[in-house]
């Protein structure tokens, strides 16, 4: 169970962000997947729109940037044999081969000589910048947490936890937003035991994994258990945290029956039972 994070987006302010998870918080990691390896956005595949993800957008968000992303980028695209354009198509490292985009050029991070035109890194900087153009209010709220934190020496997380102590400036926009998200996924695990407590379940909540809750269920219980935990994060989360403006969203992902996490795969909910994605 994923609570996914809509939280940043109320956090930070930005109206363009805020549309974007309004509407499709999945859309921004597939137009930027498309931008970085110069694809049509109908032919990007969900392993190539998880590398942008998590390679690119979410650690440009916070606080990484080109020649840092560009490597990390390359690396996936050099190993990945399952990163094509299309379920099928050619291999990522091909397609860009046949635009240009010969090398990953130098991403020495000591250098401050710009990437050469032609190169990976020269590329991954131009969306760079595209994505700091569209997201503006995002990255002047980022340096305003920095500005913040050099004034009082401290700052505050909007679940009314405060923060000080030497602090970097990637650490005083991160605490700041992924540490209110973190204390809503704490939030919703507590309430979530409290149901599964009263009303004598089976399923066994066994894990934490960054924004992810892990647990254990008979099969019997999936559906109930799915739909408190949702009802839990899209209803009474927000009513908790009042500053949560975006609608919060619940992703379900389940491994079969004695396999391994490893085999979980997306469940979607239609009135009140889940079943595996189409």
């Amino acid at each position: 169970i994923i609570v996914h994070n809509c939280s940043l987006a109320s956090i930070v302010g930005d109206p363009v962000f805020q549309k974007y998870m309004r509407e499709d918080p999945g859309r921004v990691h597939k137009e930027y997947a498309a931008e970085l390896f110069k694809i049509p956005k109908d032919k990007v595949t969900k392993p190539v729109r998880d590398r942008a993800k998590n390679s690119f957008v979410f650690a440009t968000f916070y606080g990484s940037y080109h020649k840092k992303t560009a490597k990390a980028l390359w690396k996936d695209v050099c190993r990945g044999k399952n990163l094509t354009v299309g379920d099928g198509g050619v291999w990522l490292k091909d397609h860009l081969l046949s635009v240009g985009i010969k090398e990953l050029g130098d991403c020495d991070t000591d250098s401050r000589d710009d990437p050469m035109p032609g190169t990976f890194v020269h590329h991954v900087k131009r969306v760079e910048s595209a994505l700091w153009k569209k997201f503006s209010v995002y990255h002047d709220w980022r340096e305003s947490q920095y500005e913040i934190y050099r004034k009082c020496g401290y700052i505050e997380l909007p679940t009314g936890f405060t923060i000080s102590g030497l602090l970097s400036r990637n650490n005083t926009f991160c605490y700041r937003s992924q540490g209110a998200s973190f204390h809503c996924l704490l939030w919703t695990i507590v309430r979530l035991q409290k149901w599964l407590t009263k009303n004598k379940m089976k399923t066994k909540l066994v894990g934490q994994i960054h924004d992810s809750l892990e647990g254990n269920s008979p099969p019997e219980e999936l559906d109930d258990v799915f739909n408190e935990a949702s009802r839990i994060i899209k209803e009474d989360l927000p009513k908790h945290y009042q500053w949560i403006v975006v609608p919060m969203i619940a992703e379900i992902e389940v491994a079969p029956l004695n396999a391994s996490w490893y085999d979980k795969v997306p469940w979607t909910e239609k009135n009140g039972h889940w079943s595996p994605a189409a």
